[in-house]
């Protein structure tokens, strides 16, 4: 009796074939892993500028709704605003509007200034400002003094650039002898950089003083 054994096996040209595919597919899913990855840390540190901004503008949003007095002021106005009357002051004749370029917001201010919520009456530096500027290095900024105009600090955070052609105040209805609930328009600019990816940014928010108008 003969038996006969018949070997099979991989050729290797099927080898290599197979190794080939299976190289390439975790290669594949590799690639998707990291793409995965990087778009989440991006993602994530744009959340944190975001909520970061988000935080700037609910302070000012906050402190705004809380004041009285407000008045827009002029780059001739001298600094600081200490010496100002406790009297409010319009501004803003246009709507605001983001496409208009050139001299578009010359009707906003870029400079807002009012009485703090715990104000003492008469007192000459209780005052908050907020200004839309750029710095030494040209990058547009949000700055707040709560000494009437003395020192200011910066809100914004680094990665985010102002534009201050077209951000601005409008402030209307502060005079207490008006019908008018003073209330401000917040318009804010600009763009957001990370890491080399530029997003544009744009917030407006209407602001109502939160005491009733005198009459």
């Amino acid at each position: 009796m003969k038996f006969s054994h018949t070997q099979s096996g991989f050729t290797l040209v099927e080898t290599i074939v197979a190794t080939t595919v299976f190289v390439t597919v975790v290669t594949i899913g590799i690639t998707a892993v990291l793409n995965v990855n990087r778009n989440y840390a991006k993602n994530r540190a744009q959340r944190s500028i975001i909520d970061n901004m988000t935080f700037v503008v609910e302070d000012m949003t906050r402190n705004v709704r809380l004041g009285t007095a407000y008045q827009c002021i002029s780059g001739t106005d001298p600094y600081p605003f200490q010496s100002r009357d406790e009297d409010g002051r319009d501004c803003g004749t246009g709507i605001p509007n983001p496409n208009i370029n050139g001299d578009g917001l010359s009707a906003s201010k870029a400079t807002l200034a009012f009485e703090s919520f715990d104000r003492v009456k008469g007192s000459a530096d209780d005052q908050i400002v907020y200004r839309f500027l750029q710095n030494g290095s040209g990058i547009g900024v949000i700055e707040k003094s709560i000494d009437g105009g003395y020192t200011f600090s910066v809100l914004t955070p680094p990665e985010i650039n102002i534009d201050v052609t077209h951000s601005g105040f409008w402030v209307f209805g502060s005079d207490t002898r008006d019908a008018y609930q003073p209330k401000v328009i917040l318009q804010i600019a600009g763009s957001i950089t990370d890491r080399d990816q530029v997003s544009p940014l744009f917030i407006q928010t209407t602001i109502s003083q939160r005491a009733l108008d005198a009459q």
